[in-house]
């Protein structure tokens, strides 16, 4: 047998931060869900447990159908089918029709057919005929219920009615069908009377506004002469055009003499070159010259030759002046020759200004006399265009007219030939067919009835699936909490229908159940790296009977198998029981331990005296004590810390079964002092927001969690150890005697 003696420890080995465990505190790593799986799995665990609900479900609706099946009246149902060919074209017009109405034509029937006046009028041709009508408790008159559908890509209304009786249904249906063609057929002979008659007034009046018209016409050509008036417009305008171009000539000329007389009143500023080209743009802009024009050219060409021949003579005197003196007779003569000349050309200006004044004041006279003759005439073209333009009018105002006019004839004459016609035709394709039972049998509404069962009452598991909270699998426990799970314990075939587990006996055969606890003994041992292994270890879970101390005692118990001394501590002074389980008394136990006298060092403390063996070798129990008033306040003294460390020097390992930590805050105020923690979640039991509450409670004390612990796991078939059970022989236990449920 393997002795693990362990070197003593006197402080947490693994400390943890308030909110989660601290990373890379060596711990081996946690479950992990290889996949999204798990969920499946944990549905089926609440469809196992809950099958009843999907019984109960069955049972109901079947019930439900069955019921109904029972109560509802019998019912017959008649089909017929209507046909709507569509529009008729009458000599390649277009019947008038409502093009929106035409696309919409099958939900319109199916709207009238079930309307109250076709309906009524059904009911009254049923009762000429003699056909039995079926009324409610007020004595009104019960329709058959009609269903209409289109058949797709089709113009074929199918029919369905259903009643109360074979012979009512199949008259009911024939009824409403005649009513309807004979309603549509009455409202289009009503449209179209209105439509005739309407036309056949707009149409007169019409014709009578043409009249009018064309009479305005003929009186006015009458007397207005309309291609006289047109050729008098044009001749008016070519003669308008003439006239204005000659005004625009007289204006420029009028302003350039102007200039130039305005201009010559100094010595000098009427030169031949100014007068010549006044009279050369005069000119240009004219087809003929005036004898203005005339002799004012003449009279500055002779101005302009005077002009070179007195250059002539003075160039000739210089040339002298080279060779003879001024009193030479020929220098004389040259001089006296040059002096007339020069006579003559003042006397020729002094001629071209007279004659430039008299242009300019007949310009001015022609410049009037035109503008006079341009506004006459502009009267008479203007005249003419008033006079054309009422007659395109007028005659505008006709063609319009009668052109309206012939439309309304047209159209009255299609609403003449097609008023007796239909504006789609609707003819029945099938009458009314035999009429059928309409209720179902009962052995199909049983076989649907059971199928919405089945299906609701996985629905009703779903949604208890969804709102549990409770922890079911491994797989669960991983993807809601990070700590590690440092093992799992089966649940053992007879302890399935016990509130709490048995802890292990001598001869026991769950071998399972011994090899499992010895994974976690040594996941405890080995599955810290680089850090001491907890030697005070406190085994708690979040509420009572999740099996917490069965835990404690077999995990002490198989640590002592393992050769090292054990100490086991019943730290629960409330409602402890270990030492019933072991056939001792509770007292002297932990609550005398705690009261022994304060001054005491660890190496005073007598543990021999509260501390009891067991028939397990090297497992020793510390009863919880006598019970007092103060329970909690007692681990809170200093005595605590003392009976703690004599543990540590005496035995190799501490284990502590506590209060749960939601029922008391006795946990909380004891954890701090130990290693660790193990905390124990049991399977479909423990509630993952109570758990989760817990641990963070260990958390803000600053407790180290070595790991969760999976208690009384269903399936066992799931795990590993169960492939190979040839290699379990028969465990070396001791026997305990008279199983007790232990409290948790």
């Amino acid at each position: 047998m393997l002795n693990l003696n362990l070197t003593t420890s006197n402080g947490h080995s693994l400390p943890a931060e308030p909110d989660r465990p601290a990373p890379g505190n060596g711990l081996a790593p946690m479950h992990e869900p290889s996949s999204r799986l798990w969920q499946v799995d944990r549905y089926l665990f609440f469809l196992r447990k809950n099958w009843w609900i999907v019984a109960l479900s069955v049972v109901a609706f079947c019930a439900l159908g069955m019921a109904l099946n029972r109560w509802l009246p019998q019912t017959y149902s008649s089909t017929a089918r209507l046909w709507m060919p569509g529009s008729i074209k009458v000599a390649d017009t277009a019947v008038y029709e409502d093009r929106n109405e035409a696309q919409t034509i099958g939900a319109t029937q199916a709207e009238l057919i079930g309307s109250d006046l076709i309906q009524n009028r059904a009911f009254d041709a049923l009762q000429a005929a003699g056909v039995a009508i079926p009324t409610n408790a007020q004595g009104l008159r019960v329709p058959a219920k009609l269903r209409i559908i289109q058949v797709a890509r089709t113009s074929v209304l199918e029919i369905t009615a259903r009643g109360p009786s074979a012979s009512y249904t199949q008259a009911f249906l024939n009824g409403s069908m005649d009513s309807l063609l004979a309603y549509v057929n009455e409202v289009h002979e009503s449209q179209s009377t209105i439509t005739f008659a309407s036309l056949s007034a707009q149409i007169a009046l019409k014709e009578a506004e043409l009249k009018a018209g064309q009479d305005k016409l003929t009186a006015y050509m009458r007397t207005n002469n309309v291609p006289v008036l047109e050729d008098r417009a044009k001749a008016a305008s070519t003669y308008l055009s003439e006239m204005l171009t000659e005004y625009s000539r007289l204006s420029l000329e009028y302003k350039l003499l102007k200039a130039v007389c305005d201009g010559g009143a100094g010595a000098g500023a009427l030169n031949p070159t100014s007068m010549m080209a006044i009279t050369g743009d005069t000119a240009s802009g004219s087809k003929g010259a005036s004898p203005a024009d005339s002799a004012l050219n003449t009279a500055s060409a002779s101005y302009a030759e005077a002009q070179r021949e007195v250059a002539k003579l003075k160039l000739m005197r210089d040339s002298f002046t080279n060779y003879f003196r001024p009193e030479h007779p020929k220098m004389i003569k040259l001089n006296g020759e040059i002096s007339q000349i020069e006579g003559l050309s003042d006397s020729l200006l002094r001629q071209n200004r007279e004659q430039l004044l008299a242009s300019l004041n007949m310009v001015e006279l022609k410049k009037a006399a035109t503008e006079d003759a341009i506004k006459d005439w502009e009267a008479k073209v203007n005249d003419a265009s008033e006079r054309i333009a009422d007659f395109e009018r007028v005659k505008l105002d006709v063609e319009r007219m009668r052109s309206y006019y012939d439309h309304l004839v047209v159209m009255l004459q299609n609403v003449d030939v097609s008023r007796n016609l239909p504006r789609y035709s609707i003819s029945i394709l099938d009458r009314a067919s035999t009429p059928k039972a309409g209720k179902l049998p009962g052995s199909l509404i049983l076989a649907l009835a059971a199928i919405v069962g089945v299906f609701s009452g996985l629905a009703l598991v779903r949604l208890v699936e969804f709102y549990s909270d409770k922890v079911t699998s491994l797989d669960y426990l991983a993807h809601h909490f990070g700590e590690r799970v440092v093992g799992h314990i089966p649940e053992a075939a007879k302890d399935r229908k016990k509130k709490a587990q048995s802890p292990l006996e001598l001869d026991d055969d769950r071998y399972l159940f011994a090899e499992h606890y010895r994974n976690i003994r040594s996941t405890l041992l080995f599955g810290v790296r680089n850090a001491e292994v907890p030697r005070v270890i406190l085994v708690t879970s979040a509420v009572p009977k999740e099996g917490k101390s069965t835990v404690a005692v077999n995990l002490a118990r198989t640590i002592a198998d393992g050769g090292s001394r054990v100490l086991l501590i019943d730290s629960d002074m409330r409602l402890g029981g270990l030492h019933s389980l072991f056939q001792f008394p509770s007292s002297p136990g932990l609550a005398e331990a705690l009261s022994q006298d304060p001054g005491l060092s660890p190496q005073e403390v007598q543990l021999d005296s509260f501390v009891r063996p067991t028939r397990v070798k090297n497992l020793f129990l510390l009863p919880c004590g006598r019970a007092v008033g103060n329970m909690g306040d007692l681990l809170l003294r200093p005595a605590l810390n003392r009976l703690l460390l004599a543990a540590r020097q005496a035995y190799d390992f501490v284990i502590v079964d506590s209060v749960p930590i939601l029922a008391a805050d006795d946990t909380p105020s004891l954890a701090p002092k130990t290693d660790g923690v193990i905390f124990v979640v049991r399977d479909s039991f423990t509630r993952s927001t109570a758990a989760g509450l817990a641990l963070r409670t260990l958390y803000a004390r600053h407790v180290a969690v070595l790991g969760i612990v999976f208690n009384r796991v269903s399936g066992g078939s799931k795990f590993s150890y169960n492939q190979y059970s040839e290699y379990y022989g028969r465990p070396q236990t001791v026997d305990l005697k008279d199983e007790v449920a232990l409290p948790s």
